[in-house]
């Protein structure tokens, strides 16, 4: 999945708990995991050093900045959707929360890929390991990204009821 929609259901999911931020926080990280073991479409990292298959050395490369650039944006987008679809109804705190919560699995792998010792070798074999982007999705990024928007459009029904 994209950050966008990592970001927006790790906020849909800890709305649901505006008055437990440590419960949301956890709602909004096992968001992530859930979404991942849906097939999906995301971007290819071509940085070596954030991407955690390859783990590689920090290069200030054209890769290292366009993936930034790119990772950057994703994050903005998701930040923004979440602000605008919950700022009316949820506390800024738990928005927040939601979207950090959503995200973090994914930059954490940088880390885990890099600490080869337990609980994190585990942790990155299970994050690996839920992971279905399809190949039906793989090389068409119009309908996978079509595909998250509409499943982050229900999310956001089903919480709004």
């Amino acid at each position: 999945m994209i950050l966008a929609t990592h970001a927006i259901v790790g906020t849909a999911v800890a709305s649901f708990f505006p008055e437990k931020p440590i419960i949301a926080f956890v709602a909004g990280f096992a968001s992530h995991f859930l979404l991942d073991a849906i097939p999906h479409w995301e971007y290819k990292i071509q940085s070596g050093f954030l991407n955690p298959k390859i783990a590689g050395k920090l290069e200030f490369n054209r890769g290292f900045l366009h993936d930034m650039f790119r990772i950057g944006s994703d994050i903005a987008i998701g930040s923004m959707g979440a602000w605008l679809i919950f700022s009316a109804t949820v506390p800024f705190m738990i928005i927040l929360i939601g979207v950090i919560a959503g995200i973090l699995p994914d930059p954490l792998q940088i880390l885990f890929t890099r600490l080869k010792f337990e609980p994190f070798v585990s942790f990155q074999r299970f994050h690996e390991r839920i992971q279905i982007a399809s190949p039906i999705y793989k090389n068409n990024p119009v309908l996978g990204v079509t595909l998250q928007v509409i499943f982050v459009v229900v999310i956001i029904i089903i919480t709004k009821l």
